[in-house]
C-alpha cells in the first residue's frame, strides 16, 4: 500500500518512466477538476469574492486579516492575484490527478470543515493525512524542504492544515 512519504518518489518514477495506461476515469475527474476551476474563477471574478474569515486565511496576521475583512482599500483582489489563484486551483488539480496515477489513495476532496464557525474546503487526504497543494517559488519551496516553514510560515499553511485537521478531531 503506498504510503504519504513516496508521493514524491512515486510521481517522478512515473513521470520518467511512463505509465502503460492512463484510466479514463481519472482523465475525465481531470477534466472536470479544470473545468471547474476554469469556470468558477472567469464566473465570478476576484471582484466579486467578498472577504470572509475561512481556513485559509486564519494564519494571516491579525491586523492584515482585520483590514481585509473590513474591505479597506488594498484588499480587494487584483486581477494578477485572480490569476494566481486560478492557476493554484489548476497545479492542484494537475498534482491530485498525478498522485492518484501513480496509486496513491486520494479521498475527501474539497471536503467542507468546521471549526469554530469557521469554514474551510480541504484540498484532500492523501494516504491518511490531510494534505494542501501549494504553488510556490523555490524560495518558498525552500522552507518546506529544510524545515524553515516551523518558524516562518508567512502564508499560515500550519495554522491551515491544523484547522483542518482539529475541526475534524484529528
Amino acid at each position: 500500500m503506498p504510503k504519504i512519504y513516496t508521493v514524491v518518489a512515486d510521481v517522478y518514477d512515473m513521470i520518467y518512466n511512463g505509465v502503460k495506461k492512463i484510466p479514463k476515469k481519472l482523465l475525465k475527474e481531470f477534466n472536470e477538476d479544470i473545468n471547474q476551476a476554469l469556470t468558477k474563477a472567469l464566473k465570478d471574478g476576484c471582484k466579486s469574492n467578498k472577504p470572509y474569515l475561512r481556513m485559509s486565511n486564519i494564519g494571516t496576521p491579525a491586523r492584515k486579516l482585520w483590514y481585509t475583512l473590513k474591505g479597506y482599500p488594498g484588499s480587494t483582489p487584483t486581477a494578477v492575484q485572480g490569476l494566481q489563484f486560478m492557476y493554484g486551483h489548476i497545479i492542484e488539480a494537475w498534482v491530485i490527478f498525478l498522485v492518484k496515477l501513480a496509486g496513491h489513495i486520494v479521498k475527501d476532496q474539497q471536503k467542507v470543515v468546521e471549526l469554530d464557525g469557521v469554514k474551510g474546503h480541504q484540498d484532500a487526504e492523501i494516504d491518511g493525512v490531510i494534505i494542501d497543494v501549494k504553488g510556490m517559488s523555490p524560495y518558498g519551496f525552500d522552507k518546506f524542504a529544510n524545515g524553515r516553514i516551523l518558524q516562518d510560515d508567512t502564508f499560515g499553511y500550519i495554522p491551515q492544515l491544523s484547522g483542518y485537521a482539529q475541526g475534524q478531531d484529528r
